[in-house]
């Protein structure tokens, strides 16, 4: 099944004449005809392309691209195999827009064996088998709620995760500022003490100071007096 679609998707965006796509392994019985293309037969299940695989076939589709410059990516694109007329080559792109409920047909034309010119070759109303296809069952409904509230309980974890830690974050702020306020005064504490004990080394300082110039002029007082008293007698 791999190889099969890769094989679809190389013929659409590199083109193979018409007989080498008659010459292909056609799988699928009966045509159910969309009775508005009644010139067009579908030959086996269509190849939903995936992302990166659409973004190839824009690039070689130049009719795709001016829908998507118009109304934006498809919700579904696929390639079908189909049962045609030449010109045309047995592959085709057909793109969906459920909002709109518009299906888009892309096919590609041959001259000569060579591929041509891609053309918007139908567009209609999505038809109702193929929107009951893009619908999704009671089991897909089943999954998406389960994933919506895993994904639901995930971002309400994330959240909480995230206020946990905002919330230590504050705390560690809160208790960094508290050991700067308990360093800062403890600071202030001994810079207040180292004064009081400067200023108490000066005034004991001073004391002495006074103490000695007092003495001094004690000692010098009285003899200068027997001098002076001495001096009388002689």
């Amino acid at each position: 099944m791999f190889i099969t679609g890769l094989s679809l998707l190389f013929c659409l965006l590199f083109g193979l004449p018409t007989a080498a796509l008659a010459a292909s392994d056609i799988r699928g019985e009966g045509c159910g005809n969309n009775p508005e293309r009644p010139y067009v037969c579908d030959i086996g299940a269509p190849k939903v392309l995936s992302k990166q695989e659409f973004i190839e076939v824009l690039g070689k589709n130049e009719a795709l691209r001016e829908t998507v410059k118009r109304l934006g990516r498809p919700d579904r694109a696929e390639i079908q195999k189909v049962r045609v007329r030449d010109p045309w080559s047995q592959w085709e792109v057909r793109t969906y827009y459920e909002d709109l409920d518009r299906m888009f047909v892309y096919g590609r034309a041959y001259i000569l064996g060579s591929p041509v010119i891609t053309i918007l070759r139908h567009e209609s109303r999505i038809p109702r088998a193929q929107m009951a296809l893009a619908a999704p069952d009671a089991a897909d409904l089943a999954a998406e709620s389960a994933a919506v509230r895993a994904a639901a309980a995930a971002e309400r974890s994330a959240a909480a995760a995230e206020k946990a830690a905002a919330d230590a974050a504050r705390a560690e702020k809160a208790a960094a500022e508290k050991a700067a306020a308990a360093e800062k005064a403890a600071a202030d504490a001994a810079a207040k003490a180292e004064k009081a004990a400067a200023d108490r080394r000066r005034r004991r300082l001073r004391r002495r100071l006074a103490q000695a110039s007092d003495g001094e002029h004690g000692h010098l007082r009285p003899a200068a007096g027997r001098g002076r008293s001495g001096g009388r007698r002689e």
